[in-house]
């Protein structure tokens, strides 16, 4: 029976109950769910009936507001080309509709006085402009992946300790992820050219009080 977001579970199992906790929430471990053991590969089940009736309402609006984010992603990246230190994604050009749930852009702290990206993105907070880093990891960091010889006994011979995140030299991924990759999630897409000139203002401004970092 659906009970707003999701449903409803009852266990006398408190491990159970932090599994299931994280099956709905994308397989996080956090606080509160993660006193079990191992990993789980989860979902994003946390959908119910009143969302679903928005959902389909929001559907008619989709060509629109995917079109809005295009059109202003576009113009955010020609704007960021200006702005030393900011690097954007070149798309192949054979791509003909992007989504932008996110739009994603590199930081080079060379051009904002060595400050370190988490510093830049609390700056940009501070004006209201919420941007995403250290969230994010390679997934290949996700413990779920991890293939230990403690637990597959037959990965000892070839592969030592087994296949764990340090297994192979990817230096340019940890970068991006600790030090280097932006995220901005769409909502910031979905206002005016002037909202995108807004965002373009609060990096130029980080930049130009670098010092105070």
């Amino acid at each position: 029976m659906t009970a707003g977001e999701g449903g409803a579970l009852l266990t006398s199992d408190p491990m159970l109950e932090q599994r299931c906790q994280s099956l709905v929430n994308c397989g996080r471990k956090e606080p509160g769910y993660d006193e079990y053991e191992g990993r789980v590969f989860g979902w994003n089940y946390r959908l119910g009936e009143f969302q679903a009736a928005v959902l389909r309402a929001q559907m008619e609006k989709l060509d629109e507001r995917t079109k809005l984010r295009q059109e202003n992603a576009a113009y955010l990246t020609e704007k960021l080309r200006d702005v030393e230190g900011i690097g954007v994604i070149e798309y192949d050009e054979r791509t003909t509709q992007r989504a932008h749930y996110q739009y994603i852009f590199t930081y080079d702290n060379t051009a904002f006085g060595g400050a370190h990206r988490d510093k830049f993105l609390a700056a940009a907070a501070a004006e209201g402009l919420h941007l995403d880093g250290a969230f994010y990891v390679p997934m290949f960091a996700n413990k779920l992946f991890s293939a230990t010889a403690n637990e597959w006994p037959a990965l000892r011979e070839r592969y030592g300790d087994g296949i764990t995140m340090t297994s192979a030299d990817t230096p340019v991924a940890w970068e991006f992820a600790g030090n280097t990759g932006v995220w901005m999630h769409y909502p910031m897409l979905m206002g005016t050219k002037e909202d995108v000139d807004d965002v373009v203002a609060v990096i130029r401004k980080i930049q130009d009080n670098a010092g105070e970092l």
